[in-house]
């Protein structure tokens, strides 16, 4: 029964996908109604002040420097690399 109900979603999305095909051709075609133009020009009125509006709502940046990491000492640089070594040694040994 999977399967008859995996079909039926995908017939529903492909249903789906179809109308919406539709619309958007419709819409290129030119044959949009006069209440679809009037969305479409406040929706483009809306994008347009969003874009226009003045940036007051970011944060200030900081203005203090990040305090610095301690420098690792030349052995402690090293470490990690002798571990691992110690690691392949131990292998190969077993």
């Amino acid at each position: 029964m999977g399967g008859l109900e995996h079909v039926e979603k995908l017939m529903g999305e492909t249903a789906d996908a179809i109308a919406y095909q539709q619309e958007v051709s419709d819409m290129l075609g030119g044959r949009m109604t006069n209440q679809d133009e009037d969305e479409v020009e406040d929706e483009l009125a809306a994008l347009e002040n969003e874009v226009n509006a003045p940036v007051s709502k970011l944060p200030a940046a900081p203005d203090t420097a990040l305090p610095e990491a301690p420098a690792q000492t030349e052995e402690e640089e090293r470490a990690p690399a002798r571990e691992k070594r110690a690691e392949r040694r131990a292998m190969l040994a077993s």
